[in-house]
């Protein structure tokens, strides 16, 4: 169980943000697509990014030196546009992500690492018809996971090859009068795919026949959000709850997993004009297994096994300065530190050990509104 929650900070200048209302910042990606027809800006935008994650758990028993440490790199790639509200709007996301994770540890007589590869990629796109709003979206998700014990004659090593199709569906609305926004959405996503395991023969290092096991998953979530806009102020609260995991799999011989858990993030969006000068703060508490479907790489090395009760808080603080349209170049950097009791993920015994997790993130975003 977490015992201290996560604590960010960005300087960003693009994410997901909105349920209730349009933000100030053109470049915020629609969560309920019923927000689509009340932006006041059309925007495209072409964005990069970097995250480098370094955990370290202070495991001694069997031997172990120094711990277990985790390192995880990131590198995303988005593509965004959204046109200008009133009448029928649109939004389109084309989003790539590669990721790497190596965990291991030493002992006085072997070294233990396993090596996970994956990639993602996500189509997206809004349809805002003014009184319903409708999200399709289509994802790949693939990772080669290689753990890997010591050499022949002595070798323990199996691999896992996972390849996972994503759907998302989703139907929302937002109404404004007066100032007054508010908004709701219901979402179904679905998975299915296999993953491909073989286990290495320990005296010769052969592979032997893969075993195929056949993965469905099916998630469901729904969010609703209040908000208060003026020409130079903007709040909103937000409440998103995944209600249903389910999973399917058909062999469970070298590798059973478990269903996700459920989870739910709660935010809060302040957001204020100063001629040229945007600010905006959004605050997040994170519980579960929550997460964005862009997000597939980062939720799935990071927080496939987080449990229902663990907690992490997010806190973006966003920028933006000049004219409000045409051309601009903006950018980001974020660094959090955690510190959580956890069970190791290489011994996986049950036993929760002291764990400290550093997170950077850097990237940058070029822009165009109009």
């Amino acid at each position: 169980m977490i015992k201290i929650i996560l604590i960010s900070i960005f300087l960003s200048s693009y994410c997901y943000a909105q349920i209730a209302n349009a933000s100030f910042f053109p470049n915020m990606r629609s969560i309920n697509p019923g927000v689509s027809h009340l932006r006041t800006n059309g925007f495209i935008s072409l964005d990069a990014s970097k995250t480098e994650i370094i955990q370290k758990q202070d495991v001694q028993t069997g031997g172990i030196q120094d711990g277990i440490t985790t390192t995880v790199d990131l590198d995303k790639r988005t593509l965004f546009y959204a046109s200008r509200g009133g009448g029928i709007s649109v939004e389109a996301l084309i989003d790539q992500e590669v990721g790497t994770r190596i965990e291991g540890f030493e002992t006085s007589s072997y070294e233990r690492k396993t090596t996970t590869e994956g990639e993602s990629s996500v189509m997206q796109g809004i349809i805002d018809l003014g009184l319903v709003g409708i999200l399709i979206a289509k994802a790949n998700y693939s990772n080669f996971n290689d753990f890997h014990v010591d050499e022949v004659p002595n070798l323990n090593r199996i691999t896992h090859d996972t390849d996972l199709e994503y759907t998302l569906t989703r139907i929302g609305t937002a109404v404004e009068v007066k100032g007054i926004s508010i908004g709701a959405f219901y979402s179904m996503q679905t998975a299915k795919g296999q993953v491909d395991s073989i286990l290495y023969n320990p005296t010769t290092g052969a592979k032997n026949d893969p075993e195929v096991n056949e993965l469905e998953y099916e998630t469901i979530s729904y969010g609703a959000g209040i908000g208060y806009t003026t020409k130079t102020f903007h709040f909103e609260f937000s409440l998103e709850k995944i209600s249903e995991q389910k999973l399917k799999q058909s062999n469970t011989y070298l590798l059973e997993l478990d269903t996700p858990s459920t989870g739910q993030r709660l935010s809060g969006i302040a957001e204020a004009r100063f001629g040229k000068l945007s600010l905006g703060i959004r605050l997040r508490q994170v519980k579960g297994n929550f997460a964005d479907l862009e997000q597939l790489i980062s939720s799935n090395m990071l927080y496939l096994n987080a449990e229902e009760q663990d907690t992490r808080l997010e806190n973006s603080f966003n920028f933006s300065y000049g004219d409000s349209k045409g051309i601009s170049l903006s950018g980001f950097y974020s660094t959090s530190n955690t510190e959580t009791e956890e069970e190791s993920q290489v011994l996986r015994n049950n036993i929760d050990y002291d764990t400290e997790t550093q997170i950077t993130s850097y990237g940058i975003s070029i822009n165009y509104v109009y």
